[in-house]
């Protein structure tokens, strides 16, 4: 009965303490255990403790972040690697290579074949240019 009069926390700690000398994990505990016992289960959830990533190919995010050194090289050596956030995916990792031969080189070829292929293309655009007025000085 004693324990009942400690702060919820204390009998919390109190509780995953024991739990823990025992070898059992608090999200393991039964229905039949105090409320407070019930409610530390479900508030505590296991670290995520996967060695390889869920599916080849694709990484959990806080896996892709604590390991990204593998992630970086998986990339340069499997190909394009998918994180995903909350089981739906989120970003996909490519290498440098993939990247630019996908974003294609800027050198403006696409407005001038899109300008030549235009039906005004006969248009003679010509500037208006007008004198400017000059400012007389003194030396």
């Amino acid at each position: 009965m004693a324990a009942l009069l400690l702060p919820f926390r204390e009998r919390a700690c109190a509780l995953l303490k024991i739990l823990s000398q025992s070898g059992r994990q608090p999200w393991t505990l039964l229905a039949s255990e105090p409320f407070y016992a019930r409610l530390v289960s479900m508030t505590r959830f296991p670290k995520s403790t996967q060695k390889e990533p869920t599916s080849p190919g694709r990484w959990l995010l806080q896996d892709a972040k604590a390991r990204f050194s593998e992630l970086v090289r998986r990339v340069r050596s499997e190909g394009p690697q998918h994180v995903t956030v909350h089981g739906r995916d989120a970003v996909v990792v490519v290498s440098a290579e993939e990247f630019r031969r996908l974003e294609g080189e800027r050198t403006g070829e696409a407005l001038i074949a899109a300008m030549q292929a235009s039906p005004a293309r006969d248009i003679d655009i010509e500037p208006k240019r007008e004198a400017m007025p000059v400012r007389e000085i003194e030396l």
